[in-house]
């Protein structure tokens, strides 16, 4: 029970890194382009999430792509807001920003996923 409500309470923050994927797609080539990029991340969340809730096989595999997709989104979040406000990205900052995310969103996830693991692989009783 506390697992579905672990996958629903991270899909506002998942977001909002996801869209760091559109912000700067939108910033580099054009808006039509940051526009799919943000869909196509956030169909790919919901997906997951799906498959998380139902305990799908293969959901801690596409759990694993989405974590590293949003490790992407918020780095790729705070240099596209740095180069729209000074015209220069500020690599430490990136940086910064990459292990932050990492060991403070990412790593407690994984660490979750990976203690539910067992869920995951069981086999389903008909009865």
């Amino acid at each position: 029970m506390w697992f579905r409500w672990f996958v629903l309470l991270r899909l506002p923050i998942s977001v909002v890194m996801l869209l760091g994927l559109g912000t700067a797609s939108r910033e580099l080539w054009t808006s039509e382009f940051g526009a799919v990029c943000a869909v196509a991340a956030l169909a790919f969340l919901g997906a997951v999430s799906i498959k998380l809730l139902r305990r799908r096989r293969g959901a801690l595999l596409l759990a694993r792509w989405l974590l590293a997709l949003e490790i992407v989104g918020a780095v790729l979040l705070v240099g596209s807001g740095d180069y729209m406000v000074a015209r220069h990205v500020d690599v430490g900052a990136l940086f910064a920003c990459g292990c932050a995310v990492g060991f403070l969103w990412t790593l407690p996830n994984s660490l979750v996923l990976h203690s539910q693991r067992g869920r995951f692989t069981e086999k389903k009783s008909v009865l």
